[in-house]
């Protein structure tokens, strides 16, 4: 049961770069526009974009990222597919 939980906890974690980084093409925002929205570096957003397993990813950035971005912080959060 904990190695179930913990494949899907890792699936949750890999889908996060992914959908921050379609949530943001599909805004139409580059990079350095959402970091200025965010008042971060554009390395730090290429950096949640293409982390592989962003464990150190608070719930509070998702909420912030998702803000800036018009989502739902869960749609940056969901699996792929």
């Amino acid at each position: 049961m904990s190695y179930i939980l913990a494949a899907n906890m890792g699936e949750l974690r890999d889908s996060i770069p992914v959908n921050i980084k379609k949530a943001r093409n599909a805004a139409k925002l580059t990079q350095d526009a959402l970091g200025e929205k965010l008042k971060v570096t554009r390395g730090f957003i290429s950096k949640l974009e293409r982390e592989k397993n962003p464990e150190n990813i608070t719930v509070e950035t998702i909420e912030k990222v998702a803000a800036a971005l018009g989502v739902n912080a869960f749609d940056l959060v969901k699996p792929k597919g």
